[in-house]
């Protein structure tokens, strides 16, 4: 079920922010241009945690 609702939440993230205004995602912005993406970073420059710390427990993944 989490995954499910994992693709569901990045899907509404990307067409909210991602498809069609493509110049407002920040995530493509820093692609782009070749710097790397940080896991942190929302596609409208947010971040959901701080850069020196570490994601809470229950949003680690399993690579």
């Amino acid at each position: 079920m989490f995954k499910y609702f994992r693709r569901i939440v990045e899907h509404i993230y990307r067409e909210s922010f991602c498809e069609g205004n493509y110049e407002i995602c920040a995530r493509r912005r820093l692609r782009l241009s070749g710097q790397p993406v940080p896991a942190n970073l929302l596609p409208h420059g947010g971040k959901l945690w701080e850069d020196h710390a570490r994601p809470p427990e229950m949003w680690e993944v399993d690579d």
